[in-house]
């Protein structure tokens, strides 16, 4: 057994059509020197000193690329000391419609616009509370009544304030509107607490 294994072994000379003994694979991968791979790059060489290239890149570094590095550096350093939101930013507040006389056009447009901008405020507010309450019920499932009872209680009162400032107006939505729905409301309020109290005197003995 132990003649067989040394004969296996032993390097392979009686094999026809091979010359010499077979090197083992194994000791001629560990002997095997690798080249170092050279990296050649190529030298520029301006051969006329009135080369256009370098002329136009220098022009272009020193006048943009070397101000837009200075005015990014002079942004990061203020974001970073004052961190801007677009949504903390405080407008002055300008005369609502009902203080504006009805000859102030101006006073008039500037009530205009400020009413927009705070409706926009009162849907996005609406619209953040909507996905609030949706999220609370992806998340909880049918436990969504238990978990979810205060969003969607901040939710309706939120919708039914909206509803009262902006309902049944329709599309064309203006302050003067508004104000004219606030007013009517009061007097339909003011009528029938005086109506209620009316009955109740007539009631009494």
């Amino acid at each position: 057994m132990g003649n067989k294994l040394a004969s296996a072994a032993a390097p392979l000379k009686d094999i026809p059509g091979v010359k010499g003994p077979i090197e083992d694979p194994i000791e001629r991968e560990q002997n095997r020197v690798f080249r170092e791979v050279e990296v050649v790059v190529p030298e520029l060489e301006f051969k006329s000193k009135l080369n256009p290239v370098p002329l136009v890149y220098s022009w272009f570094y020193y006048s943009f690329k070397i101000p837009q590095q200075f005015v990014n550096k002079l942004f990061d350093t203020i974001s970073v000391q004052k961190p801007r939101r677009y949504f903390h930013r405080k407008l002055p507040r300008v005369p609502e419609i009902w203080e504006c006389a009805l000859d102030d056009m101006v006073c008039v447009y500037e009530a205009e616009k400020q009413f927009d901008r705070d409706r926009k405020v009162d849907q996005e507010v609406l619209r953040i509370l909507n996905k609030r309450v949706q999220a609370c019920q992806a998340l909880n499932g049918e436990n969504s009544n238990i978990y979810c009872a205060e969003v969607k209680e901040l939710e309706r009162q939120t919708e039914n304030a909206w509803r009262i400032k902006y309902g049944d107006i329709g599309t064309t939505i203006s302050a003067r509107k508004v104000l004219n729905k606030q007013k009517n409301r009061f007097i339909e309020t003011r009528y029938l607490a005086s109506k209620n109290k009316r009955t109740e005197t007539e009631d009494e003995p």
